[in-house]
């Protein structure tokens, strides 16, 4: 093999690296904007008369929003790996909710919105910490 024709190897394969993990930065920041965009409707839905509930469900809506347009401006690993703490954090307190309880509150798995914000949560945290991952190794 050439030396043009490893150079040109290596380019291509850092380009389809590259679009790889755009592509993850955005389904990612596309999945913290659901997440965020599901707490803010159950917000409005009743949440936010629940007492520190209601509050931490605006804050993790208003949060996901700005966290997910910054995940796709700065397509950074710091903050592809904050986006994915951020989907961890809101998928144990919810996992939390619904064995322990949180600050008086116990709520269930079988509530409207637990198991798809469950999945886009998990699948979020996945999809970042992989985005967050090729981000870091090309450093």
């Amino acid at each position: 093999m050439s030396r043009a024709s490893g150079t040109l190897n290596a380019v291509s394969r850092s380009r389809s690296g590259s679009v790889l993990t755009v592509a993850a930065l955005v389904v990612g920041a596309g999945l913290v904007a659901a997440s965020a965009l599901i707490h803010l409707h159950l917000w409005a839905q009743g949440y936010k008369h629940i007492h520190l509930i209601g509050p931490l469900f605006l804050l993790q809506g208003v949060v996901g929003i700005a966290l997910a347009i910054m995940i796709l401006l700065l397509r950074t690993w710091v903050v592809a790996i904050t986006g994915a703490l951020y989907l961890a954090g809101t998928a144990l307190g919810l996992l939390t909710s619904a064995t322990i309880g949180v600050f008086g509150f116990h709520d269930g798995l079988d509530v409207p919105w637990a198991a798809p914000s469950l999945v886009v949560e998990l699948v979020g945290f996945v999809v970042l910490v992989a985005a967050g991952a090729s981000l870091m190794a090309r450093r």
